[in-house]
């Protein structure tokens, strides 16, 4: 016979009232449906999420990536509006590996240009130039990320004086962004590796890049 003392009846009767909590399923990578919601740009879903299902706007991935971080990758510039100014997002999170908004953004998989240096231009300015100079773990800038994906927009956009519609680095800026990273690699060396054009290569050799 169980012996239960009145006390632990009463907890028991406690926690059978409260409402069940809401469950943020994670997969094997601990991304939730909020990251995935940002990734695919779905408004909406993120809305929801947010408000109704418990989940916080800066909850983390197994690696440390943000939906904020994915909504960049993604080039939604609506999920990246609605997670900084509705759900007031942490621009300065970064992953396991030094990464922030400025990265991912520069490894974008979005091909629109004007989704993409929309983006850049919000991020601009609200965290200012530094943002796209910072250097990530491995000495990646994210002009060495978009060098990876080859992601030309970016890139050129990084070029530019603001002006022209792009990121208004100062040359003591332009210099720092094409520095070698740890591996002694600078963003024009990645873009070979990955079999960019050489024309373009040249070009980015003409920033010391």
């Amino acid at each position: 016979m169980c012996n239960i003392s009145n006390n632990e009846h009463n907890n028991d009767a406690d926690q059978q009232k409260q409402p069940p909590q809401p469950k943020k399923m994670r997969q094997r990578d601990g991304k939730t449906s909020l990251h995935h919601a940002a990734r695919n740009g779905h408004v909406d879903c993120i809305n929801y999420l947010v408000a109704e299902e418990g989940h916080v706007a800066d909850e983390p991935s197994g690696d440390g990536a943000t939906p904020f971080h994915l909504a960049c990758f993604g080039g939604h510039c609506d999920a990246v509006v609605a997670l900084a100014q509705t759900h007031n997002c942490n621009f300065a999170a970064t992953n396991e590996w030094g990464c922030h908004a400025g990265h991912w953004i520069a490894m974008t998989k979005s091909e629109s240009t004007v989704e993409v240096r929309t983006i850049c231009h919000f991020l601009l300015e609200k965290a200012g130039t530094n943002l796209f100079v910072e250097q990530q773990n491995q000495g990646h800038a994210p002009l060495h990320k978009a060098a990876q994906r080859q992601n030309r927009h970016v890139i050129e956009w990084l070029s530019q004086s603001q002006e022209e519609g792009g990121a208004g680095l100062s040359e003591e800026q332009k210099q720092q962004v094409g520095l070698p990273d740890e591996g002694g690699h600078t963003p024009s060396q990645i873009w070979t590796s990955v079999a960019g054009d050489e024309q373009f290569v040249e070009w980015m050799r003409s920033f010391g890049w």
